[in-house]
C-alpha cells in the first residue's frame, strides 16, 4: 500500500517541505520561515503546497521537525527560544486533522536530523552516534546503544548549542551565559564581527550580509578579522564536539548544517582537535560530514512516521 508522507523541517530561517512516497523523496521545496512572526500563520501555505502536490490523493501523515523542545509523545511544543513563539499553546494534532485529515508526528529538528543520518546517512554503520548541526543556531542530538536520547522532559542531548563554553561571556538569547551559540553561530556573527576592533579596517565592513559563507570566503583571501573569527568558530565547534564526545560516548560524530559548505576545512580542524583532546581510551571517534545535507531532518521524520504510524496516540491536551 502506497504511503504519502509530508515531512517538514521548520528552521529559524527557512521551512523545508518534502513529499516522501514509498521511500522516495518525490517533491521538495523551501519557504521563508519569518520565525519572528510565528509558525501558525505559515501553516495555511504548508497546507496549500501539500494539496497542490497530492491533488486528490490522501495524506497518510505529517512529520514536523521543529526548532524547539518538543513533546514527541503528545506532538506538541514545550518551549521555544526567540522564534516561533506562537507554537507553545497551539494544537498541531487538531490542525493536521482539520487541514489535511491525517495524523502528525513532531520532533526536535536537531534530533530529527540525527535520526535521518543514523538510519539513512553518515551514521548508519553504528548505534552510538552524535550529530552537531552548525548554522543559524547550533543543535545536537545523540543515539546511545540504538536508542534516541530524549530524557524525561524531551530536552536530553538537543541543547548542545546551549552548553556553557565561557562563563564570563555574553548572555545568550536562551538566558544562559556564554553558550556555544554566543561564540559561533550565524545569529551571533554580526555582533561579534562589528564589535571587533579590526572591523573598520576589514573587508567585512563593506559586506551587506555577514554569515559564515562571508567569513570563510574572506578568510581564504587573507582578511585578518575574517581569519580571527574563523579560528574562533572552528575552535568553539571543536570544543563543543569534545564536550559531546565526553557526554555521550559515540563511535561516530556527524557534522551537518549550512556551515558545512566549508566542510573540508572544518572536518580537518575538528579531527585534529578531538584526536588531541578527547578522552577516548578505547580508540578514536570517527568524524563525518552529513550525507543527507539539508534533507536530513526530512528523512528523520519519515523514519519516525514509519515507526509510529500504526500505534500513534493523540493527546488533545496539547
Amino acid at each position: 500500500m502506497k504511503n504519502n508522507y509530508i515531512v517538514i523541517d521548520a528552521g529559524g530561517t527557512n521551512i523545508k517541505l518534502g513529499l516522501i512516497t514509498d521511500g522516495n523523496l518525490i517533491k521538495s521545496t523551501s519557504i521563508s520561515s519569518f520565525s519572528e512572526n510565528g509558525l501558525v500563520n505559515r501553516l495555511s501555505e504548508i497546507s496549500k503546497i501539500t494539496k497542490d502536490w497530492l491533488q486528490s490523493q490522501k495524506v497518510d501523515g505529517i512529520g514536523l521537525a521543529f526548532a524547539g523542545i518538543v513533546d514527541f509523545d503528545k506532538a506538541c511544543v514545550i518551549s521555544v527560544n526567540d522564534k516561533f513563539k506562537d507554537t507553545t499553546n497551539f494544537n498541531f494534532t487538531n490542525w493536521a486533522f482539520s487541514a489535511l485529515n491525517c495524523p502528525i508526528v513532531m520532533e526536535n529538528d536537531a534530533r530529527a536530523a540525527l535520526i535521518g543520518e543514523w538510519k539513512y546517512g553518515a551514521g548508519r554503520s553504528s548505534d552510538n552516534v552524535v550529530m552537531l548541526t552548525l548554522g543559524t543556531g547550533i543543535g545536537g542530538s545523540a543515539v546511545i546503544n540504538g536508542k534516541i536520547l530524549r530524557g524525561s522532559h524531551y530536552q536530553a542531548g538537543c541543547l548542545l548549542g546551549h552548553f556553557t563554553i565561557d562563563y564570563l561571556g555574553k548572555k545568550c538569547n536562551c538566558g544562559n551565559i556564554g553558550c556555544v551559540e554566543t561564540v559561533a553561530s550565524t545569529w551571533a556573527l554580526p555582533e561579534i564581527v562589528k564589535g571587533a576592533t579590526e572591523f573598520k579596517l576589514s573587508s567585512l565592513a563593506t559586506e551587506v550580509v555577514i554569515d559564515f559563507e562571508t567569513i570563510f570566503r574572506l578568510a581564504n583571501k587573507g582578511d585578518i578579522l575574517a581569519l580571527k573569527i574563523r579560528e574562533q568558530c572552528l575552535k568553539t565547534w571543536a570544543v563543543a564536539t569534545v564536550n559531546a564526545i565526553h557526554a555521550y560516548d559515540p563511535e561516530i560524530v556527524v557534522l551537518g548544517g549550512g556551515v558545512m559548505k566549508s566542510g573540508d576545512v572544518i572536518i580537518k580542524y575538528i579531527k585534529r582537535y578531538i584526536d588531541q583532546f578527547a578522552w577516548t581510551p578505547w580508540g578514536k571517534v570517527e568524524l563525518k560530514i552529513a550525507d543527507l545535507e539539508n534533507d536530513a531532518a526530512l528523512w528523520g521524520m519519515y523514519h519516525l512516521l514509519n515507526e509510529k504510524f500504526n500505534n500513534y496516540k493523540y493527546d488533545k491536551l496539547c
